[in-house]
């Protein structure tokens, strides 16, 4: 991704840092090392999906070291996160959130129903966990708290709200998703595209605390 994005823009410096955001002293690395690169920050984008070992697990079987990993990456990373890089952000700044749409309405189990596997591997089929609806759902309410929390200092935090992104999938479970979509289809990563631009940029400069429904659909039946 680096060498892509120093070949497409050769006059910006341009970093990378592996971080986990669980993990507090790595999370505090990566603060420092922005703090030593670029002094200070005009927009965070939390984008993360933990799948430890058993995430498709049944609810009535799920082991709780699964349902704390996932948890640790999908919600706690994301306090690990603010607490660290809000003292390094300008005003005017952007925190953009990524849920999904399974954080605010539940998943509709009749689209799993006929699978026997799952395209992700491991040993159960493919489904979405309740700490997948839990964690997303949860940072929901953090986005609206730090909207209001960081008012005074005029830093936005939205939170983006993406549908199911079509990633090779069994064609049965794809056409039982399309089904309830009104577009007709799942999306593609470049749908989202607009949206990030648009809540990272003064386009949306007068918009915090807000969710950006980008589903095709989904959620309007």
């Amino acid at each position: 991704m680096i060498k892509k994005l120093t070949g497409e823009f050769p006059a910006r410096d341009i970093y990378s840092q592996t971080c986990s955001v669980s993990d507090a002293g790595q999370v505090d690395e990566t603060s420092q090392f922005l703090k030593d690169k670029v002094r200070s920050v005009d927009v965070v984008i939390y984008a993360v999906m933990s799948k430890p070992k058993d995430y498709y697990a049944p609810l009535l079987e799920y082991p709780r070291a699964a349902w704390d990993e996932a948890l640790n990456g999908n919600l706690s990373g994301a306090f690990l996160v603010m607490q660290k890089l809000i003292p390094l952000m300008n005003e005017s700044a952007s925190i953009i959130f990524i849920s999904s749409i399974y954080g605010i309405v539940a998943p509709d189990f009749r689209i799993y129903e006929n699978l026997s596997s799952n395209l992700y591997g491991g040993k159960y089929p493919l489904s979405s966990p309740a700490v997948y609806s839990a964690s997303k759902a949860g940072l929901v309410g953090l986005g609206k708290y730090l909207a209001v929390y960081l008012a005074d200092r005029n830093i936005r935090v939205n939170v983006l709200v993406p549908g199911g992104v079509y990633d090779n999938h069994d064609e049965a479970f794809y056409q039982e998703y399309i089904k309830r979509v009104p577009l007709k289809r799942m999306a593609t990563w470049s749908d989202y595209n607009g949206a990030v631009i648009f809540l990272a940029s003064n386009a949306s400069r007068y918009m915090t605390g807000q969710l950006l429904v980008v589903d095709g659909g989904w959620s309007v039946w």
